[in-house]
C-alpha cells in the first residue's frame, strides 16, 4: 500500500511539473507576442511621426527652438506634420514654429536671423525660401543661425583657430559648404557639404544653415551625399549631448518664450 501511494504521489508531482512547464511555455509565448506587437507599433509610430516635406520644398528642423516674429498665420489644434505640410504647400511660408505644448502652428513669412531656445517648440526652416532673412554686408551668402544646436555628420573640413564669425565666413565663401556647426566651448569649426533634415540640441553649439535662392535647390549629387536622417517621434526632441553640471544648468534656462497668440 505504501509503494502504491508513493507511486501515486510521484505521478501527481510529475503531472503538476508538466502542467507548470506547459503553463510557463504559454506565458513565454504570450510575452514574446506582446514584445513583437509593441515593436511593430513603435516602428509604425516612428515612420508616421517622421515629418515629410511635400513637393520639392526641403526643411531643416530644429527641436527646442523658436524663430521669433514674422508670423502671418496661426493654426490652432494642429499636428507637427500638418504644420510642416501647410508651410511646404504655401510659397509665402518660409519657416514655421510648432508649439508642442499648445498644438499651435505659427507660419512665418521668413525665418528670423537666429533662433532662440524654447523647450516645447520645433522650428522648421526652408532651405530654398522665397524671402532671404539675412545676407552678408556685401551681398554674401544668406544664413539662418540655429542657436544651441548641432548638425551631425556630413563634415568635410575642420579649420583650426577660427572664431564663430570666421567659421561662418569660411562656409559662405565655399560653394561646397551648405552648413556649419561651431562648438563654442572648444572653439571648433565644422564645415559641412550638406544639411541633415534634423538637428540635435546641444547647449554649446551653434549651427548655420546656408540658404539657397528660390528655384536653385541643392543638386542631386549634394542630396545623395547627405546622410539619411533618422526618424524622430513627435514630442521627443534630441537629448542634450552635454553632461557637466554647468551645461545642465544652461540647458534648463530658456532665453525666451515664443510669441504665441
Amino acid at each position: 500500500m505504501i509503494k502504491i501511494a508513493a507511486s501515486s504521489i510521484d505521478a501527481r508531482a510529475s503531472n503538476v511539473g508538466a502542467s507548470r512547464k506547459i503553463g510557463s511555455q504559454g506565458a513565454m509565448r504570450q510575452v514574446k507576442a506582446i514584445c513583437v506587437l509593441r515593436a511593430a507599433v513603435i516602428s509604425t509610430t516612428l515612420i508616421l511621426a517622421a515629418p515629410a516635406s511635400a513637393g520639392d520644398n526641403k526643411f531643416v528642423f530644429a527641436p527646442q527652438s523658436d524663430s521669433p516674429g514674422n508670423d502671418y498665420s496661426t493654426v490652432e489644434n494642429s499636428s507637427f506634420e500638418d504644420c510642416a505640410r501647410k508651410c511646404s504647400d504655401q510659397s509665402e511660408c518660409n519657416a514655421f514654429t510648432y508649439n508642442q505644448l499648445h498644438n499651435t502652428c505659427l507660419m512665418k513669412l521668413s525665418a528670423n536671423r537666429a533662433t532662440t531656445f524654447y523647450a516645447f517648440a520645433i522650428t522648421g526652416v526652408k532651405l530654398s525660401p522665397s524671402v532671404q532673412p539675412t545676407a552678408g554686408a556685401s551681398g554674401g551668402a544668406s544664413f539662418v543661425m540655429l542657436s544651441q544646436t548641432d548638425l551631425p555628420g556630413n563634415d568635410y573640413s575642420q579649420p583650426k583657430d577660427l572664431s564663430m564669425e570666421e567659421c561662418r565666413s569660411s562656409c559662405g565663401a565655399d560653394d561646397g559648404c551648405h552648413a556649419f556647426t561651431y562648438n563654442l566651448a572648444r572653439g571648433e569649426c565644422f564645415l559641412k557639404h550638406a544639411a541633415n533634415q534634423w538637428t540635435n540640441f546641444y547647449a554649446w553649439g551653434i549651427t548655420g544653415i546656408k540658404l539657397q535662392p528660390l528655384g536653385q535647390p541643392p543638386t542631386r549629387a549634394e542630396e545623395n551625399q547627405a546622410e539619411t536622417p533618422k526618424a524622430r517621434p513627435q514630442g521627443a526632441p534630441s537629448v542634450p549631448s552635454v553632461s557637466t553640471p554647468e551645461e545642465q544648468e544652461q540647458n534648463t534656462t530658456p532665453t525666451r518664450e515664443p510669441d504665441l497668440r
